[in-house]
Order: C-alpha cells, then sequence, then structure tokens
C-alpha cells in the first residue's frame, strides 16, 4: 500500500513565491523540511509546494484505475482561483496559507472524493503522525462530533465536505512538544502553542494577498511523504480547462461573442489583475 496526496500543483510563479516563504519560517523557527530542498532526513527526497484535495492509501496496483476515474469525474470542472488568502497554523504549528472553501473548490472535491472512493482507504497516519484511528476515537467521546466522524469514515479522509478548507502548507515545525488528536501537548499533557512562528514579519515581506488570483488546472496523484508532503508524482497530471477557456465557450454557446475574442479579452484581464496583485504592491515579480 502507497499514501497518495491528490493536489493541485501551484502555477511556477506562485510554486517559487511558495518556496519563499518556506525559507523564511525556516530561519524564524526550526522546522521539518523547505520547499524545493531536499529532505536533511530522507536523502533525495524534495517536497512539492501543492494544495491537497485529498489524501488516502492504495494499492499501487490499482493507481491508473483510479487515476482514470478521477480524470472522468474531473472533465467537466475548469481551474480554480485562489480568493482572500490569509496565513494561519494548523494545530499543530505548521505555517500555512488558506483560502475561500468556493461551491467551485467543494464540488471539485466531492467528485474526486467520489471517484477515489472504491479504490482507497484511509491513511494510516495523519500528515501530523497521530493514528487516524486515534483521531476517530478521540472524536468519539464528544457527541458534536457525530457528523464528522460519519464524513471521514465514509470519505477516507478527515478534511472533506464543510471541513475543507483550501491551502497550501509552507512547513511543519520541528517540535519537541508530542502530538495529539487536537494539536500540540507538552509534557504535562497541556495544549500549547510555544513556538509557533510569528506570522506578522511573514504578512509584512510576504503579504498572503499576492497568492490571490492564481488559477489552479493541474491536478496530480503524489506520493505521499512524512508530514503529508508531495513527493514525486505517480500519474500523469490532470490539465483542467482555464477559466478563460471555459468562459468563451460558455459564452460563444449562447452566441454573445467569438470564442476566440472572448479567450483573448479575459487572458488581458487575468494577466492585468495578477500584475497588480504581486508586481505593483510587491516591487517585483511573482518569480524571483
Amino acid at each position: 500500500m502507497v499514501t497518495i496526496c491528490i493536489a493541485f500543483k501551484l502555477p511556477p510563479q506562485y510554486d517559487q513565491e511558495a518556496r519563499e516563504i518556506s525559507k523564511h519560517v525556516a530561519r524564524q523557527s526550526p522546522s521539518q523540511f523547505v520547499l524545493g530542498e531536499r529532505f536533511a532526513r530522507a536523502d533525495g527526497e524534495i517536497p512539492v509546494a501543492h494544495s491537497t484535495v485529498l489524501q488516502v492509501e492504495i494499492d499501487p496496483d490499482d493507481v491508473p484505475a483510479m487515476w482514470d476515474a478521477v480524470q472522468r469525474k474531473v472533465s467537466s470542472h475548469s481551474s480554480l482561483r485562489i480568493e482572500n488568502a490569509v496565513y494561519q497554523h494548523n494545530p499543530y504549528g505548521a505555517v500555512e496559507a488558506h483560502w475561500e472553501a468556493s461551491p467551485e473548490w467543494k464540488a471539485l472535491q466531492q467528485d474526486v472524493v467520489d471517484a477515489a472512493r472504491p479504490f482507497c482507504r484511509m491513511a494510516g497516519k495523519d500528515p501530523s503522525g497521530v493514528s487516524n484511528e486515534e483521531i476517530l476515537s478521540f472524536w468519539q467521546q464528544d457527541p458534536d462530533k457525530r457528523d464528522r466522524i460519519e464524513k471521514f469514515t465514509q470519505d477516507h479522509f478527515a478534511e472533506t465536505g464543510p471541513w475543507y478548507s483550501p491551502h497550501a502548507t509552507f512547513t511543519w515545525l520541528d517540535s519537541e512538544f508530542e502530538a495529539h488528536p487536537d494539536g500540540l501537548h507538552d509534557s504535562d499533557g497541556e495544549i500549547t502553542k510555544e513556538g509557533f512562528p510569528d506570522l506578522e514579519p511573514l504578512q509584512a515581506e510576504h503579504p498572503a494577498e499576492a497568492f490571490n488570483g492564481a488559477e489552479l488546472g493541474e491536478l496530480c496523484c503524489f506520493r505521499r511523504g512524512d508530514l503529508g508532503t508531495c513527493l514525486d508524482e505517480l500519474a500523469a497530471p490532470i490539465t483542467l480547462t482555464s477559466r478563460q477557456e471555459a468562459q468563451a465557450v460558455r459564452a460563444a454557446t449562447v452566441g454573445l461573442t467569438p470564442a476566440g475574442a472572448v479567450a483573448d479579452k479575459l487572458r488581458t484581464e487575468a494577466n492585468s489583475a495578477h500584475r497588480s496583485a504581486i508586481d505593483a504592491d510587491r516591487g517585483r515579480s511573482g518569480g524571483r
């Protein structure tokens, strides 16, 4: 069995920005890895910047059939846009940028989940290193978690449906605290945020808003490494139709204007918005 991460790659300029952010955090706090650089603890493995859609376990022999099913299911979707990006920590201190879980993001995730479900099962561990069975057992003590437990066991992943928050993770802390189903615990068993990196200097140097407007359309099937990192690809990427092309086709279908003219106009607007979001405000291009 292999644990996989079905995830979007970040477009090149945003991938480069994610690497710079990962380096920034690693300079501030002891970190497990830096995006785009070799793991200190696992020779030859280089984590890839990504936005997770689903993490599950699968027999490697089933990957081709599962990926064919995913491709058929997502064929009607166009690329997805990042909007309202903000920095935040996960319960274990990892530094992440989260953005709006729009209906389009949620619909695509559910289609991926539905397509992959017959081939996959719950991964043994959460990226924090905590057993997923331990997480379920912990949640079962809380009556308010009933719906989430049902969704988790159905989809084999804890972050689907109402609990899906699209994001990119820049690094995990190299923490001495013990991972627990509800976060990091100190030696006394108390939840702690000691050592969590300060996000204000990060926001000052690398505003999260720079990710707004990015369009993610390259869906990949990665082998998942430690701490939820994406490593080598196990299948050819699925490229979704761009939003501009999809809008152009819809416009042409209803006879508003030729598809090529609409696509050209939308592409120009998107490029202008990208320059405004990154170049003008930051004084540099998205890629360094």
